[in-house]
């Protein structure tokens, strides 16, 4: 029984955050040490980062492939890799986001991710 509920909890969970997205707060709150320990971001990349905010506060998550596509590719028509240089910094924006994906509720340290 235990493990029903363990198996159904994650997609649920996903489910119901791309019906109603995700408290505002909450994304801010998992972008502000990024944000915070790049005070040099340029424009272009606060936009970005502004965008993908408002992407996951409204569906819930969202997958680094579509970093590539609009409206990210508004920004730079590379979209995260024409405006975020640094592999480092790409690394550690991409573990922001897999902390959205479903099963996992708090940020994930960056050296272990891995696009899957």
């Amino acid at each position: 029984m235990r493990e029903f509920f363990e198996e159904t909890a994650e997609p649920l969970d996903f489910a119901i955050r791309s019906v109603i997205g995700m408290d505002a707060d909450a994304v801010n709150a998992r972008f502000a040490a990024f944000i915070f320990s790049h005070p040099g971001l340029t424009a272009n990349q606060m936009s970005f980062l502004n965008l993908l905010k408002n992407h996951i506060s409204r569906y819930g998550a969202i997958e680094v492939e579509d970093l590539y596509e609009p409206p990210f590719t508004n920004v730079h028509s590379d979209g995260l890799d024409g405006v975020f240089m640094d592999e480092k910094m790409i690394d550690e924006l991409i573990g922001i986001i897999a902390s959205f994906q479903p099963g996992t509720g708090t940020p994930r340290d960056s050296s272990n991710d891995a696009i899957q």
